[in-house]
């Protein structure tokens, strides 16, 4: 039970800074192409579908327990890694030619 509680309160702060980072590009993109603000988009509503975040929220605990603090640095870095696991999601149905994830 406490490790779902850390999961959503890290999952939460990862949330919100990935939605502010794809607001952010969205709404640059917007400026110079509408394809690429659309891409964007439906990057966002991929990685901000419902999930653990388990890589992301570890990466969180582990500088925590080091530091005895979370800030914006490592909300970023953690940031970071959820969007190199989606990646490899990605590029891993891409090589498999799977049209969904997880059926």
């Amino acid at each position: 039970m406490q490790a779902e509680l850390a999961l959503n309160k890290y999952g939460k702060l990862i949330e919100e800074e990935l939605l502010r980072h794809f607001s952010t590009l969205s709404s640059e993109a917007g400026t110079y192409h509408p394809y690429i603000e659309n891409l964007y988009r439906v990057l966002q509503n991929y990685v901000l579908r419902k999930g653990k975040r388990i890589s992301a929220c570890s990466t969180l605990m582990v500088y925590e327990g080091y530091t005895g603090k979370v800030d914006a640095k490592i909300i970023k870095v953690a940031c970071g890694v959820e969007l190199y696991r989606h990646a490899i999601l990605v590029h891993d149905d891409l090589v498999d030619k799977d049209e969904e994830r997880r059926g």
